[in-house]
């Protein structure tokens, strides 16, 4: 998970030119959850675009802290008071593992663009096979130093851990223990987005490909499940204290 980091003893940091204190903010996530089924369609779902109690994006079910853990609708942006500077953006999959492994998901995942806009602008996309990748950080120990380590597959955001056994379903909020020489990396802004209160913001994930779809649908309907895609934004929070 990506982590905002500073020397011992630095209390501020810079960001365009703004100097913060950072003993005023914390190191959080957000995160917003899109359904898609087998009876649903290919379209553009919002991750933030609903709060608890309503139904989750693509589906019926209503949603519950597991599914956002943004206190109000994105369109309708922070609360007051609030602020939030986002370093980074990832994805997780929580879905039966032989279904995310399967040909029909990973074509979905490569053809699927998921797009963060704030202040009705586009500030960043990306596929959601990126948002969902892990690298290698260090060659095993019986490769020879120096050796370039295969390239991971597209898997389960930072729940996937090659070489090891996983439960018939993966949970991203249950992760098994970090690996050493495995990290998750998602996405990492070269420049934070400083997200203020009441300017609407929004992460949509959004199938490019009906044919990856449709092979997606029909395998989702054969094992009787669903699929959630879980979108989080890593960064530094500021809220008020009343």
């Amino acid at each position: 998970m990506p982590t905002i980091g500073v020397k011992p003893g630095v209390t501020t940091i810079t960001v365009a030119g703004e100097q913060i204190a950072i003993t005023d903010w914390v190191d959080r996530d957000h995160w917003g959850t899109v359904d898609f089924t087998a009876r649903g369609r290919a379209s553009s779902l919002g991750a933030f675009s609903y709060v608890r109690s309503q139904p989750v994006a693509g589906s019926t079910r209503y949603a519950t802290r597991a599914d956002t853990s943004i206190p109000c609708a994105g369109p309708h942006g922070l609360p007051r008071g609030s602020r939030f500077l986002v370093f980074a953006w990832r994805a997780a999959v929580i879905a039966p593992s032989n279904v995310v492994r399967c040909d029909a998901a990973q074509s979905f995942f490569a053809t699927t663009a998921v797009l963060f806009s704030y202040n009705h602008k586009v500030r960043a996309e990306s596929t959601l096979a990126e948002l969902l990748r892990v690298v290698t950080l260090k060659p095993p120990q019986d490769e020879a130093p120096g050796a370039v380590p295969p390239q991971p597959p597209v898997g389960v955001g930072r729940a996937l851990r090659p070489r090891q056994q996983r439960p018939a379903a993966v949970h991203a909020h249950n992760p098994p223990p970090a690996v050493p020489d495995k990290a998750y990396t998602g996405r990492v802004f070269t420049l934070p987005i400083d997200i203020r209160e009441r300017l609407a913001f929004e992460c949509v994930v959004e199938p490019q490909c009906g044919i990856s779809w449709d092979a997606l649908a029909i395998t989702l309907g054969h094992v009787g499940t669903d699929m959630f895609v879980r979108i989080f934004l890593s960064g530094l929070y500021q809220e008020p204290v009343y």
